[in-house]
């Protein structure tokens, strides 16, 4: 049974997590320029269009956890970017780099999880 209290808790986690992908999305939009070139400085090709990808499903899934809908296809769609930007841009076997790439390993099992939760639909009958 789901209580006033895991609705809360719910939708403080889905506040938390998509305003930060929303802001994130955002945020590369605003530094367009410098973003694609941190991307081209990579070695990745079609920086511009590998920055508009990631800008649509950060505001995508952030939006989809802001207003509860498809979470669990969006969750798992997150983890599958997560994986792929976190062997990119962050090098396992660098000490340096080796907190952010575990911290978004976490991220990405997190997510796993949420993908993996059955949704109970409700019936409500009215009379």
């Amino acid at each position: 049974m789901v209580t006033r209290y895991d609705k809360v808790i719910g939708s403080i986690g889905r506040l938390l997590f998509g305003g930060l992908l929303l802001y994130s999305g955002i945020q590369k939009i605003i530094s367009f320029a410098v973003t694609a070139n941190w991307i081209t400085s990579a070695g990745l090709p079609f920086s511009k269009f590998l920055l508009v990808v990631a800008i649509i499903i950060e505001i995508g899934v952030g939006l989809s956890f802001l207003f509860r809908y498809e979470t669990k296809q969006s969750s798992i769609l997150l983890a599958v970017y997560l994986i792929i930007v976190s062997f990119v841009f962050h090098n396992p076997f660098n000490p340096a780099q080796l907190v952010d790439f575990s911290k978004n390993m976490m991220i990405v099992g997190l997510l796993l999880v949420i993908g993996s939760i059955r949704v109970r639909r409700v019936k409500v009958h009215r009379e």
